[in-house]
């Protein structure tokens, strides 16, 4: 972590020089008698701040900065300031943090020619290349289609992968198809859901959850989101149930995330 003292040298400063010709109340004097426009400011402050969240997503999306880094070939590098919430080696504060601090988004944008910030900002030092690129990869969730596609139907499917179905021998084929120009040495990160047991279809269609009826019998599949004393809420994408079990309920058999196919009556 540094501390710089940063100063600020404002446009107004320049255009009251300019102006110092000449008095700005003149006009007023002789057509608006009692009025006058106020002295500017010449109060000159020195502060203390400390770069939020925020700041650094400002200061990731700053025109000039996004400019310069594409400049560069960093533009992931820069995306990755915002979303960790630091400077590095190849996005360093003293390159980035001017166009931040000259742009209307600064806390303290407006402070007066000569005044001082004492700023606080977060800096790694000597992050690893592989860190590096993992921190600006895209990010990416398996698609209901995908699934579709890994289970090889569009009705009798898990959006999830199994144990005979695994995440390590579909994924590859999935990221290729998705990513057709990717090169060795590009990263993404990708969302899936993985189940531990096998989904139940011999029993027939599966049933959305938020078309369970009171009385009727469904086959329906989801996954564990919250368990209760005598049962467990069910999950799938278009709602959630309580399957209740009973005093007979064992909720250590149970997981958060766990996937359940099951046939019951609402």
């Amino acid at each position: 972590m540094k501390y710089n003292n940063i100063f600020k040298s404002m446009i107004i400063g320049a255009a009251v020089v300019a102006l110092a010709g000449c008095s700005e109340n003149s006009w007023n004097e002789d057509y608006l008698d009692g009025f006058e426009v106020p002295p500017v400011s010449s109060n000159v402050e020195t502060l203390d701040y400390t770069l939020t969240a925020d700041d650094y997503k400002n200061v990731a999306a700053n025109p000039a900065n996004v400019a310069l880094a594409k400049s560069k070939g960093l533009s992931k590098q820069l995306s990755a300031v915002g979303s960790n919430g630091y400077f590095t080696d190849e996005i360093p504060a003293k390159d980035y943090l001017p166009a931040y601090m000259d742009s209307i988004l600064f806390p303290y944008f407006a402070l007066n020619d000569g005044s001082a910030i004492n700023l606080t900002y977060k800096q790694a030092q000597a992050v690893p290349e592989l860190i590096t690129q993992v921190d600006a990869a895209e990010m990416a969730t398996v698609s209901d289609d995908e699934y579709k596609e890994v289970w090889g139907s569009t009705s009798a499917y898990a959006k999830a992968f199994t144990p005979e179905r695994p995440a390590s021998s579909y994924l590859p084929r999935l990221l290729s198809q998705r990513f057709p120009e990717a090169v060795s040495g590009d990263y993404v990160l990708i969302s899936y859901n993985e189940a531990e047991v096998e989904p139940d279809f011999e029993n027939g269609v599966i049933t959305p959850i938020k078309d369970v009826k009171i009385g009727e019998t469904y086959n329906v599949q989801g996954f564990v989101t919250a368990i209760c004393a005598q049962g467990y809420i069910l999950s799938d994408d278009s709602g959630s149930l309580l399957v209740y079990v009973g005093r007979d309920f064992v909720a250590d058999n149970y997981k958060i995330g766990q996937m359940i196919a099951l046939n019951g009556t609402g």
